[in-house]
């Protein structure tokens, strides 16, 4: 059976990967694919909106989405401020991201 999903390559920097990493296992994503696809989808499924019915409808669209990435977003949250409970001093030495051309 062929599988319905490819793989699509990106290009992150060191702090970036760093900075998925950190996502995924705060909230407990299955990976960095699966991380990715979540935060994308959003984008993606107002892009078909965009092209189908004009770009007011589609950031209705992403509105929505990204409503329904907030759950996990919270999630992140919780895990995050969970795991600083336990070590104040703690560190994760994430740099902030900056969106850079290709």
């Amino acid at each position: 059976m062929a599988r319905s999903q490819k793989v699509v390559p990106i290009k992150l920097n060191q702090d970036q990967i760093a900075v998925l990493d950190k996502v995924v296992e705060l909230g407990e994503f299955n990976g960095r694919s699966h991380a990715i696809r979540e935060l994308v989808l959003p984008a993606l499924n107002a892009g078909v909106t965009a092209m189908n019915h004009g770009s007011l409808r589609a950031m209705v669209t992403w509105v929505k989405e990204i409503d329904g990435l907030n759950q996990r977003m919270k999630s992140i949250e919780k895990n995050s401020l969970k795991g600083k409970q336990e070590d104040m001093d703690m560190d994760l030495g994430l740099p902030p991201i900056e969106v850079q051309p290709v």
